[in-house]
C-alpha cells in the first residue's frame, strides 16, 4: 500500500497518512465488486478464502484437549480482570470464546502480556470485544465500522432481563473475518496513533499511553503481513502440524518461473558425478525440493548461457515459491548444495 504524509505537519503524533490517487480508486473499485459478487449470494468460501481457511484452523486447533484446559484458564484470568465480559463469552458461547483464546495466546506468546507486563490479559480480551462490537472507532478503507457482536451494554440488559435464554443465543458469523480484522486493527496507522486507551469505561481501572501499547502494534503489524504474504497462520502460534492443510489454498498453487543461477561446476555436486551431469542436476533438484516445500523443482542447464548457468523451475504454494527464490538468491547456496545442508540463513521457516 502506497501513502503519502502531509509534509506540511511536525508533529508525528498528528500527522495523518494519505493513500495515492491510483490505490484509493483501486480499493473502492475492489470493495464495490466485493459488494456485487456478495449480494449474488456466491459463497464466502471463494469471496474470502483466507478468513474461512483461518475459521477452520482456529477450530482445529481448539480441538486439541491441551488447547481445550489452556482456553479455560485464560478466559476464567480474562473474566477475573473484567467481569463484563461474560455477557459476550455467554451470548455467543464457544465460537467467541475460541477466537479469544487464540488472540490471547498469540499475544502471551509473542509476551505482549505477562506478569512483568503491565498490558495484562483482560485487556487484550477488552479490546477484542471493544472491537468486535464496532466501538473501536476505526473505520475500514471503504468507510464502514464492522460490528460482529452486539455491544456489551445491549448484552447485558438482554441478560438482566432473561438470563435463561441467554445462553449461547447469538451466532457468531464470519469468526475468520473478525480475528483477522482484528489483528489488521492493531497493526493498522489508526491504533498507532491513538493517544490513549481508556478502559474505565468498560469495568477495567486503566488507562495506558500511546508508547504502552507499541509493541502490541509492532507485533501485530509483523503477524498480519506474514499471513498476507504466506497465507498460512503459523504466525499465529497455532501450533499444530494438522493445521498444514488449512495453510493451503486451491488458487495457491502455481509454477515458478523459470530462475537462472550461477554455480560453479568445479567445486560444486558434479565432482560427485563425473560421468552424469542429469544425475548431479537431479540430486541438486531433490535437494531444493526438500528445503522449500515445493511439490515439484527441476533444474535444467541453460543453452543459451555458457556461463555455468542454469535455470530453476516448479510448482508449489505461494509460501513454497518465496523460500525458493530467498533460497537460490542466497550467498550459501553452492556450499549448501556441495554439502546437501539447508543454507542455515534459510532454517528458520
Amino acid at each position: 500500500m502506497v501513502t503519502y504524509a502531509a509534509p506540511d505537519i511536525n508533529n508525528s503524533e498528528s500527522r495523518g497518512r494519505m493513500l495515492s490517487f491510483p490505490w484509493l480508486v483501486w480499493e473502492i473499485l475492489a470493495y464495490v465488486k466485493q459488494h456485487k459478487v456478495y449480494e449474488k449470494g456466491i459463497s464466502e468460501e471463494f469471496i474470502e478464502p483466507v478468513h474461512v481457511k483461518l475459521a477452520k484452523a482456529v477450530e482445529l486447533y481448539n480441538r486439541l484437549p491441551e488447547a481445550e484446559q489452556h482456553r479455560l484458564q485464560l478466559i476464567r484470568q480474562a473474566l477475573k480482570g473484567a467481569p463484563s465480559l461474560k455477557f459476550p463469552l455467554l451470548a455467543y458461547g464457544e465460537d467467541l470464546g475460541k477466537l479469544m483464546y487464540v488472540i490471547l495466546r498469540w499475544c502471551e506468546k509473542e509476551r505482549v502480556i505477562g506478569d512483568d507486563k503491565r498490558l495484562r490479559i483482560e485487556h487484550i480480551a477488552m479490546l477484542f470485544i471493544i472491537y468486535a462490537s464496532g466501538l473501536s472507532g476505526y473505520v475500514d478503507k471503504t468507510g464502514h465500522v464492522s460490528q460482529y457482536v452486539l455491544p456489551m451494554d445491549q448484552l447485558k440488559n438482554m441478560y438482566e432481563s432473561s438470563r435463561d435464554d441467554f445462553r449461547c443465543s447469538k451466532k457468531l458469523y464470519r469468526p475468520g473475518a473478525l480475528c483477522l480484522e482484528f489483528i489488521k486493527y492493531l497493526a493498522s496507522q489508526y491504533f498507532r496513533c491513538q493517544k490513549e486507551l481508556d478502559f474505565r469505561r468498560h469495568d477495567i481501572n486503566s488507562v495506558f499511553s500511546n508508547r504502552e501499547w507499541l509493541h502490541l502494534h509492532s507485533v501485530a503489524f509483523k503477524t498480519y503481513h506474514h499471513i498476507a504474504w504466506t497465507l498460512n497462520f503459523r504466525s499465529l502460534h497455532m501450533d499444530d502440524p494438522n493445521l498444514a492443510r488449512y495453510s493451503t489454498l486451491k488458487w495457491d498453487r502455481d509454477e515458478l518461473d523459470p530462475i537462472p543461477i550461477h554455480l560453479s561446476m568445479d567445486a560444486l555436486f558434479f565432482s560427485r558425478f563425473p560421468s552424469n551431469n542429469q544425475a548431479a542436476l537431479d540430486n541438486s533438484s531433490r535437494l531444493l525440493k526438500m528445503w522449500s516445500g515445493m511439490e515439484e523443482v527441476s533444474m535444467r542447464f541453460d543453452v543459451t548461457n555458457r556461463d555455468h548457468q542454469f535455470l530453476v523451475v516448479g510448482i508449489g504454494s505461494l509460501e513454497a515459491r518465496n523460500r525458493l527464490k530467498e533460497i537460490l538468491l542466497c550467498d550459501e547456496l553452492e556450499e549448501a548444495l556441495y554439502l546437501e545442508v539447508c543454507p542455515e540463513s534459510k532454517r528458520d521457516y
